[in-house]
């Protein structure tokens, strides 16, 4: 797989699967894909414009383009098919959307009866006609993603909750409440990010720092950057942001692993 950017120098502002997302909340159709890459990693996928050709596996963390990945589909009431391999011929992060980040395939080896369930997936999925916001352009590197997810700030030993607001791959914008005490979240401050209680099977930290902060009245508001991590620690934040794309409920997912 390529190399993962951990870091950006860009400030931020399940699974419980059903197999199709109607049209109406969020178009194309979403299936779930589990995809193996080159280097034996197993990860699942949204997938979405899912045709006898090919399909786009939303992510952020991509392999390269040329590289072979064995793809196994869940369609809508065929339950998983066959796995099968296919190449990727695109990648892109799109900082405006999350559904346009990820990376294109084209199938390379796919037997008669899965193309015949994929061709009628294809003609019973009609996708809605505008599904996709027109936003002003970004600077950032990594699309946000809105969640309802409670998080923890810990400064040392003090810690207060907070409503996250967005995340991204490469920051976060929380939300406090009640008045903070004893707690210094000024820029710029170096701070952990927590996550866990029945979103993961184990509490998942990143250390961050604080870019920009405001108050009004009683409630406070923070942006983060994230500091690097492990690829175990990437790919976990982004199961986290893709179970929030989707908005479905979180299983508990064990850190680093499928």
């Amino acid at each position: 797989m390529s190399s993962n950017p951990y870091s950006s120098s860009v400030e931020p502002e399940s699974p419980s699967w059903t197999s199709v997302v109607p049209a109406r909340a969020l178009a194309p159709p979403i299936v779930r894909a589990d995809c193996t890459y080159p280097s034996g990693e197993v990860v699942t996928l949204p997938a979405t414009n899912v045709s006898v050709a090919g399909a786009f596996i939303v992510t952020m963390i991509s392999p390269p383009i040329g590289a072979t990945v064995i793809i196994r589909l869940h369609l809508a009431g065929n339950g998983p098919q066959s796995p099968f391999p296919a190449q990727v011929i695109a990648v892109r992060i799109d900082p405006c959307n999350a559904m346009r980040s990820g990376f294109e395939v084209v199938f390379t080896d796919v037997d008669d009866e899965t193309l015949c369930r994929l061709g009628r997936w294809e003609e019973d999925v009609v996708p809605s006609e505008s599904p996709l916001p027109v936003v002003a352009p970004e600077r950032r590197v990594y699309p946000r993603v809105a969640t309802r997810l409670r998080a923890a700030i810990r400064v040392g030993k003090q810690s207060a909750l907070a409503d996250l607001r967005n995340l991204s791959m490469s920051g976060a914008r929380l939300e406090f409440s009640e008045e903070l005490r004893n707690i210094e979240l000024s820029p710029p401050s170096e701070v952990t990010l927590a996550l866990g209680g029945t979103l993961l099977a184990e509490e998942l930290t990143l250390p961050a720092t604080v870019i920009w902060c405001s108050y009004e009245q009683s409630r406070t508001t923070i942006g983060v950057r994230f500091a690097p991590v492990s690829p175990d620690v990437f790919r976990t934040l982004e199961e986290v942001l893709l179970y929030s794309l989707i908005g479905e409920t979180l299983p508990k997912i064990p850190r680093g692993c499928q």
